[in-house]
């Protein structure tokens, strides 16, 4: 029940999005209610919370199912890649042609995943926000649930898969993982380290972008099913946090009373031009056009130091709020800049299915 209640909330997030009778201006307070009717069931609703790595790759039955069906694992990950995947083009297509050529391509795109499998198949679980990174901060709350879910099916095919669970005991642990998935408490990460590890991940291990990609698959660089725990995304963030106290320059006032860097207007007139650059669409596709620029965009401190320039330079007010991020928990507020949801070319060359 409780994957077929989730698999509902994709369905109805895909026809929000996809019908086009629906302004785009409505989309939001839609999705909203869509999530609000998957809460309706708390007895068989995922947590909303972002769960670790840990859950699905540290227990002692993991990893059982991807080392002995390679190819049947690969092809749910390249599945799991389209069902988030797909969101991304009908956000940041411009007009109705644009969003069902890009959806063509996104979809073409999960065909060519499955040529010559399992090599061309994901290497590590995709998450939203590597695969649909507007998307996932557009709806955060959702995408963390569509991860869960995710997680979900590898815990249970490893437990069903495994043989260090004897087949009278994988009910009872298929039912445990069930309630860690459901609380808010168990594995629980920060929403800041879910996005840290989904980029960290590699979006080229995961299988790649939804769009904006190139016409080759990208290439993996790590071995293909790897474990992924032990990923303490905390302790990283609270290092970073640490090392950026220690070498800051004297703090002032910001405009929610809080301390912020002292910068002078000429520079930080500078970082919010780069700020508003790197939030347009098409300039983020090109960057994942190329190679190098993609793997510096996918560095886990890059995005660091990118998040941190959006809180200090961005347009409007502080943090996510300037951005009309939806934070886990809150009703999403409209964006600022509507258009900038909504601009992305058409790639180029994409593969078809043949």
């Amino acid at each position: 029940m409780m994957f077929d209640w989730a698999h509902i909330l994709h369905r109805q997030t895909y026809d929000v999005w996809a019908d086009e009778r629906i302004p785009l201006e409505e989309k939001d307070r839609q999705m909203a209610q869509v999530l609000a009717y998957y809460k309706t069931r708390p007895d068989i609703t995922f947590s909303s919370q972002p769960k670790s790595m840990e859950l699905m790759d540290g227990q002692f039955y993991s990893l059982a199912f991807r080392e002995r069906f390679p190819k049947f694992n690969g092809l749910i990950w390249a599945y799991h890649w389209l069902q988030i995947g797909l969101y991304e083009p009908l956000l940041v297509g411009r007009n109705v042609d644009e969003r069902q050529a890009l959806v063509r391509a996104t979809v073409a795109r999960f065909w060519q995943m499955l040529e010559n499998a399992p090599e061309t198949m994901p290497y590590l679980m995709p998450m939203t926000a590597a695969v649909s990174p507007r998307f996932a901060e557009r709806y955060p709350e959702i995408s963390i649930i569509f991860d869960n879910l995710h997680m979900m099916h590898d815990v249970v095919s490893d437990i069903l898969a495994s043989d260090q669970v004897p087949r009278n005991r994988k009910r009872a642990e298929i039912l445990r993982a069930i309630e860690l998935f459901r609380d808010d408490t168990s594995h629980v990460t920060t929403v800041n380290a879910w996005r840290q590890m989904a980029v960290g991940m590699g979006t080229h291990n995961q299988g790649g972008p939804a769009v904006g990609f190139l016409t080759a698959l990208p290439t993996p660089t790590v071995p293909r099913g790897m474990s992924m725990a032990g990923m303490d995304h905390a302790e990283m963030d609270h290092e970073a946090h640490d090392d950026h106290a220690a070498h800051a320059a004297p703090a002032q006032p910001g405009h929610d009373g809080h301390a912020t860097p002292a910068m002078d207007p000429e520079m930080h007139q500078a970082m919010e031009f780069i700020v508003r650059l790197l939030s347009d669409p098409r300039i983020e596709a090109r960057i994942h056009a190329d190679p190098r620029l993609h793997q510096l965009w996918a560095d886990p401190e890059v995005q660091q130091q990118l998040q941190m320039m959006r809180r200090m330079h961005g347009p409007g007010a502080e943090g996510d709020q300037r951005r009309g991020v939806q934070q886990p928990g809150h009703q999403h507020q409209q964006p600022e800049d509507q258009h900038q949801h909504h601009q992305q070319p058409q790639p180029r060359n994409q593969p078809q299915r043949r």
